[in-house]
């Protein structure tokens, strides 16, 4: 059993970003920049068609089609 103290911490989307971390539109840029030129073209087709990138990171993990 897991005990608490009754105290819970509500955090809103985004709240990393007061510490530096990308937002979500900031992380779908910085992934299409890093690619390298030779990165598969079908790649930056998926990630210029869909501005989910957890979408697309969980097709590479799966081992899916992007």
């Amino acid at each position: 059993m897991i005990k608490t103290t009754g105290r819970y911490l509500l955090l809103r989307a985004g709240w990393t970003s007061n510490f530096g971390a990308p937002l979500a539109r900031q992380m779908w840029s910085m992934i299409l920049g890093a690619l390298p030129v030779d990165a598969p073209t079908a790649l930056r087709a998926s990630l210029r068609n869909n501005l989910d990138f957890e979408e697309l990171y969980g097709d590479v993990i799966d081992g899916s089609d992007p």
